[in-house]
């Protein structure tokens, strides 16, 4: 199971509203849009009310972890991950798929999950607030390279294998002859998010050259064959020449 939370923001409704409702910055529908597409379920992370299900009705509040001290922010961390323990989830069976600032992730809620098992994903980590605006906006998780945001399509093609050239470039340059990526390194070398297929269906990484699968050139024409895909862990095995 994947469950996504989304970090709240400041920009709301002035009337109540269901929480995935709430929220009205363009940060928070891009990040809503992208789990409802990547995610079994979702979950908002309320700096007032910690863990709140998107179905939950919210009031407008005026809360947030930034001014809060290292201490608050730990305490708010233990009751989200108290709400989490009260779903009876099997973590270790579960990917958190994380779209919040550092101010909720790093103060024991990632750690957290990890301690209890579960695989942790964060795919806008290491962008800055402009950069995560387009990798969220305006298009799915599951587009293909001709719907992608004009800012994040790579100049080498508008063709499938195309979008998918950084990734044979990055194998190219990998001394050895095994490397392990995960789907999120994998998104980080694109400049996109993958098709929702590739992280739940083993087809989507066979090493065919024709037809649908035209994007495994990208791998192929580099050397490579994908070995093993661990779909729990979110990681995928690349050997040299294949076997």
């Amino acid at each position: 199971m994947k469950i996504g939370l989304v970090g709240c923001v400041k920009t709301k409704r002035a009337t109540g509203a269901p929480a995935r409702d709430l929220y009205t910055s363009t940060l928070f529908t891009g990040r809503r849009r992208y789990v409802e597409e990547s995610s079994d379920r979702w979950f908002v992370l309320s700096a007032l009310h910690g863990l709140v299900r998107d179905d939950e009705w919210l009031e407008p509040y005026d809360e947030t972890l930034n001014d809060q001290s290292a201490e608050s922010k730990r305490r708010w961390a233990g009751k989200v991950l108290a709400d989490l323990d009260a779903l009876g989830l099997d973590f270790r069976a579960t990917t958190f798929e994380i779209h919040a600032g550092n101010e909720y992730r790093s103060f024991g809620l990632v750690d957290g999950l990890r301690t209890r098992g579960a695989a942790v994903e964060v795919p806008a980590a290491h962008l800055g607030q402009g950069e995560q605006l387009a990798f969220y906006g305006g298009r799915s998780v599951d587009a293909e390279p001709s719907d992608m945001s004009p800012s994040l399509t790579p100049s080498s093609s508008s063709s499938p294998r195309g979008s998918y050239q950084p990734l044979g470039h990055h194998l190219s340059a990998v001394d050895g002859a095994r490397v392990v990526l995960s789907f999120t390194e994998i998104e980080r070398i694109l400049g996109r998010t993958l098709p929702a297929s590739a992280r739940k269906h083993r087809a989507w990484w066979s090493n065919e050259r024709s037809g649908s699968h035209s994007h495994a050139r990208s791998w192929m024409d580099a050397g490579w064959h994908v070995a093993v895909v661990d779909f729990n862990a979110g990681r995928v095995e690349f050997d040299k020449g294949g076997r």
